[in-house]
């Protein structure tokens, strides 16, 4: 490889780069945090994320990173690294807090955006924050939705949320059994793009 850089692997593997949140009243009755339906949130925009004491706030997702005069954005950070590379040494533990997220497959060099989601309750994802900016945690897919992407966010459970944030890595407490997803519109591609029609499903 090309670049020696540990950073620059992660960054290179990164996917999960956009995501929903749009339960309003859910959010306000569980955290007590108002926000703004949001169909299509990209990086490097103000998140939702929970910390320690479980508490709701807002923070940027993402981190510009230098690296030999170069500048890297860095979204995700890999589960098998979290505990290995000096990067991750002084992060702390959050969660994302979803409706569901966007992923994409390539056939034949065309993209096409599938959603992910539970039908009956938010989606949590396991993060990283560094420097008061939050990462997406991934790991390996499970087999169903490999075909899709060979990597996925590490969803986490509602019961297990504290376990995640208190340092627990044991993966298969964390592993979805029950994750839906179907292909969306390819409007969700545009970052500007932002409506309901987004999650819909679609075979455009």
């Amino acid at each position: 490889m090309l670049f020696k850089s540990k950073i620059f692997i992660d960054i290179i593997y990164s996917m999960c780069g956009r995501y929903a949140l749009y339960s309003k009243k859910l959010v306000k009755k569980k955290y007590n945090i108002g926000l703004n339906k949001n169909y299509n949130i990209s990086p490097f925009s103000k998140v939702l994320i929970l910390r320690r004491e479980l508490n709701a706030e807002m923070l940027y997702w993402g981190i510009n990173k230098q690296y030999n005069s170069k500048e890297f954005k860095l979204i995700n950070a890999r589960i098998e690294s979290i505990e290995v590379k000096s990067f991750y040494i002084k992060s702390e533990r959050c969660i994302f807090i979803t409706d569901g997220y966007y992923e994409w497959s390539k056939h034949n060099n065309k993209k096409k955006p599938y959603y992910f989601y539970f039908k009956s309750s938010l989606l949590y994802l396991g993060g990283l924050i560094i420097d008061d900016k939050a990462l997406i945690i991934t790991m390996p897919s499970n087999s169903e939705t490999s075909f899709i992407h060979h990597r996925q966010p590490l969803v986490i459970n509602e019961r297990n949320i504290s376990d995640w944030i208190q340092g627990d890595t044991k993966l298969d407490m964390y592993k979805a059994s029950n994750l839906n997803y179907h292909q969306v519109s390819n409007k969700v591609n545009n970052p500007l793009n932002n409506f309901e029609s987004l999650i819909k499903i679609s075979n455009i």
